[in-house]
């Protein structure tokens, strides 16, 4: 898990931000915990701006949002998940994480939606141009934000994914496989079986159907993903074209980006830049 969230962050490094003041700023979630969320905004510019919401993995979400630069003028804003990961999965020592990564990910859902209410309520952003980024693990997130709330006019979905179940055990068995063959499909099934039961995960293709007609939204895809199954890819896309939502892709060669492709990460970062413009989200 903790590979495929470093892939989910590297494509942030691109995105030449002036000067700009850092906000922190706390809410509290239904559950009873707290999440404090960094806004960045330009401190030159004037007028309302639009917002870009970034979530990729598990990563310092001041970091991440340091990473990303645009040459107009936007505010920027992300969160840390609130759930720290073992670096590595152990068997069966990590499930005692179980309960923590369920209650992880309605948190983070719900603290999504809290944060964009915190960001219009600022006098400086345009209310109608906030965009969400879902980079690889982030995309389920940033779906289901964006499917549950019409106010993110903005979705892009950077080798996102959908069927959760076959994502997951394609992870344990890339894992896996080298060491113990084809046996290695037979725990892989058996975990993500029962886990996909226990955490009951939204469905990011059920979640991208339910998007709406003002939404636009971006899928890019690495044609020759690893980490991600082709199927896994699919499912996502279908879900898409069925839903009421101005839907592109764009197919980009090569493999899931990885730390240390700044080439693969400047050409990414520069579709998503055009993108935004031409579609009237900058």
């Amino acid at each position: 898990m903790n590979k495929f969230s470093l892939l989910a962050i590297a494509f942030l490094l691109v995105f030449s931000l002036e000067a700009f003041a850092a906000d922190q700023v706390t809410f509290n979630l239904r559950s009873g915990r707290s999440i404090t969320a960094t806004i960045k905004a330009p401190d030159t510019a004037s007028g309302k701006l639009p917002v870009l919401m970034v979530f990729g993995g598990f990563k310092e979400a001041a970091r991440v949002l340091e990473l990303v630069k645009t040459q107009e003028p936007i505010i920027l804003a992300g969160f840390d998940y609130p759930f720290d990961p073992p670096r590595k999965f152990m068997f069966p020592a990590s499930l005692r994480y179980a309960p923590q990564v369920k209650q992880m990910i309605a948190d983070t859902r719900e603290g999504i939606l809290e944060l964009r209410k915190v960001l219009i309520a600022r006098g400086d952003v345009d209310a109608s141009k906030i965009t969400i980024i879902g980079a690889s693990l982030g995309s389920p997130f940033a779906i289901a934000a964006a499917a549950e709330d019409p106010g993110f006019s903005g979705l892009v979905l950077v080798h996102g994914f959908a069927d959760l179940r076959r994502t997951a055990k394609h992870q344990f068995i890339k894992s896996w496989k080298p060491k113990f063959g084809l046996i290695s499909h037979v725990p892989a099934w058996l975990i993500t079986t029962f886990g996909y039961f226990y955490l009951n995960p939204p469905e990011p293709e059920e979640a991208a159907w339910a998007l709406h007609r003002n939404q636009k939204v971006l899928v890019i895809e690495a044609t020759e993903d690893s980490f991600i199954p082709k199927k896994s890819r699919e499912a996502l896309w279908d879900g898409l074209q069925k839903s009421a939502a101005r839907v592109e892709k764009i197919e980009m060669p090569g493999d899931h980006v990885q730390p240390g492709s700044e080439q693969a990460i400047k050409n990414i970062l520069g579709l998503v830049n055009i993108w935004m413009t031409k579609v009237g989200l900058l």
